[in-house]
């Protein structure tokens, strides 16, 4: 197996997304600190101890992982485009099945709903890690993909390599 004509590697945690979850992360760690450690329950109703360090696992430590740990993957050689974000399952695009390729960039909350991998209507989709640059790649299905890139005119010379 040779080497790829072109590999991209994105941080997830440049996304709005991620720190859009901080505040969230930072307040269930405060209301677990005080609930599991200083026995001090949150609310008129607080949950059970069991519950609060389930929520803690989840929004505390998972989320915040999550974006840390995720970054989309992007592997261009020459049979397919290989797209990969976190720990998602990957997509592999035969390079047959580009009809038009084109770099441009993209407002991320209008045509997709945000960052990650989104599905939008019209068939199209979208790998996006932050920013708003990238490749729409146009498929013989009719699919459009639009695959974020820091450097997508690199991007585009390896596809029409």
């Amino acid at each position: 197996m040779g080497q790829p004509d072109y590999l991209e590697t994105q941080p997830l945690r440049q996304s709005p997304a991620v720190w859009l979850s901080v505040p969230f992360a930072l307040l269930f760690w405060v209301l677990a600190f005080a609930q599991l450690i200083l026995g001090v329950t949150v609310g008129n109703r607080p949950v059970s101890n069991l519950t609060m360090g389930l929520l803690w696992l989840g929004v505390g430590v998972a989320l915040p992982s999550f974006f840390l740990l995720s970054c989309l993957k992007t592997k261009v050689d020459a049979q397919s485009v290989m797209l990969r974000l976190g720990p998602f399952p990957s997509r592999t695009i035969a390079r047959k099945q580009i009809v038009r390729a084109y770099a441009r960039t993209c407002d991320p909350i209008r045509e997709y709903g945000g960052w990650g991998f989104r599905v939008a209507s019209g068939s199209r989709r979208a790998y996006l890690a932050s920013g708003t640059s990238g490749v729409e790649l146009e498929l013989v299905s009719g699919q459009r993909v639009f695959v974020g890139s820091c450097c997508p005119e690199e991007l585009l010379s390896a596809l029409d390599a």
